[in-house]
């Protein structure tokens, strides 16, 4: 079993969800949300598609619900269609 201070460690950690567009973006913005991003080695930083969800979100899952529910509402908007398959000539 991981150690009391891994795990305050571990629980202290922010958690993302992700936003795939500009609608879920602005709701999490608003939230005060703050973007996931990294800086390479090289000195370039990197912002992605995954936001903080409000503190209170990490105590209570109903909390979190809604914020789960707009990020898997915002991947189903942008979405790919599937591509059909070329076919063969024969």
């Amino acid at each position: 079993m991981p150690s009391r201070s891994v795990l305050s460690a571990l629980t202290s950690l922010p958690s993302y969800a992700s936003a795939y567009d500009a609608e879920s973006t602005e709701a999490f913005r608003q939230a005060g949300g703050e973007a996931f991003h990294f800086t390479y080695k090289d000195g370039r930083t990197e912002t992605m598609n995954y936001w903080t969800v409000p503190e209170e979100a990490m105590e209570s899952s109903a909390e979190m619900l809604p914020w789960g529910r707009l990020a898997l509402e915002a991947a189903v908007r942008g979405r790919k269609p599937k591509k059909k398959p070329s076919r063969v000539k024969s």
